[in-house]
């Protein structure tokens, strides 16, 4: 079932409640369509599970452990492997466990964190060949353990990670220094009550290209949570609850129950907007729609069409995605001039 499949490529991270008023909000759109996948692959190319992806002006790049390899290219425009990258393994350049990458097409540089060796890889993109630069450890921060990273400056890293034991409190998001001083931590969430703080164990998020603003979305239950970043400091802007997770959880595991509506599986983001593949359903197997928003979290665009959205990439105009049939097959697809004009 691609609903455990989902659930599976989740990156796992949760924290405590605050006291704050719980208020819910309608998921509403300015407009409303209906966009057809072109398909760019015949078949699917894919024999692992795909974590992530991202386009460049020739390729499709995707973040899946195949033949020992993590990143896999593919001709945009008919969805044949071009290359293989990334050794699998704890050498210098090598990862064991990846589930998020960031790609700064500014720099051409593409950073990957590995969640078992607890470090950031650094490469560069270019020509079609990806090359190993560097890498920073985060294993050395006592007491922590850290999902993913990314760089915010030249001298900060923004982090996921669980400070200390999830007895004493489960953790979000922190900023650390170069030298892995912690400079701010960001655990503010809605109200939720009882086992529904947990649907944040099932969460995916996205750092904008100019790393001023980072989104995240839950998977169970519909939650949208913006937040800004200034140099070293980062402020929640926005949070909103379109419907109540209604989860249960046992022994570190969250599970459905019959009043489950399933929120956002995927998002991504550019400087302008923020794209999440959309359930708003209590079936969990049919996420086929991409919801847009702004940055203030007002929705823009809903699009409803004929495939299943895994995974997504906004470039130019275009909309990248690997995407589900009926079968459970996995293709690349376009939505061709599905961004809205700024």
């Amino acid at each position: 079932m691609w609903k455990n499949l989902v659930i599976g490529s989740a990156c796992l991270f949760a924290l405590f409640s605050c006291n704050n008023k719980l208020t819910f909000d309608e998921l509403e759109f300015r407009t409303t369509q209906t966009l057809p996948a072109t398909l760019i692959s015949e078949s699917s190319p894919l024999l692992g599970y795909p974590y992530d992806m991202f386009v460049s002006d020739s390729d499709i790049y995707v973040l899946c452990l195949m033949n020992g390899k993590w990143i896999h290219s593919f001709d945009k425009n008919s969805g044949e492997e071009t290359g293989s990258f990334v050794n699998s393994g704890r050498g210098p350049g090598e990862c064991v466990m990846c589930s998020r990458l960031y790609f700064n097409e500014d720099s051409k540089e593409l950073f990957i964190f590995d969640t078992v060796q607890e470090k950031l890889v650094i490469f560069s993109v270019q020509s079609k060949d990806i090359s190993y630069i560097s890498e920073k450890s985060f294993s050395d921060i006592g007491d922590t353990v850290f999902y993913n990273a990314w760089p915010i400056s030249s001298d900060s890293y923004l982090a996921n990670c669980q400070q200390g034991t999830i007895v004493e409190g489960l953790t979000r998001f922190q900023i650390y220094s170069n030298d892995g001083i912690l400079l701010q931590e960001c655990n503010k969430i809605p109200d939720l009550k009882g086992d529904d703080i947990y649907t944040y164990t099932q969460s995916s998020f996205s750092m904008s290209p100019n790393r001023r603003h980072l989104v995240n979305v839950t998977l169970m239950g519909e939650i949208l949570d913006i937040y800004e970043i200034v140099g070293n400091t980062m402020n929640k802007t926005v949070e909103k609850v379109f419907s109540m997770p209604n989860v249960r959880y046992n022994d570190g595991v969250v599970y459905e129950t019959k009043n489950t509506r399933w929120g956002f599986p995927f998002v991504a983001s550019d400087n302008d907007f923020i794209y999440a593949s959309l359930t708003d359903d209590v079936d969990p197997n049919k996420y086929n729609k991409i919801a847009i928003f702004n940055w203030n979290g007002e929705g823009i665009v809903k699009i409803e069409t004929d495939y299943n959205v895994l995974r997504l990439y906004p470039y130019r105009q275009n909309i990248y995605a690997i995407v589900a049939d009926s079968l459970n097959q996995l293709y690349f697809a376009v939505f061709s001039s599905a961004i809205p004009n700024v």
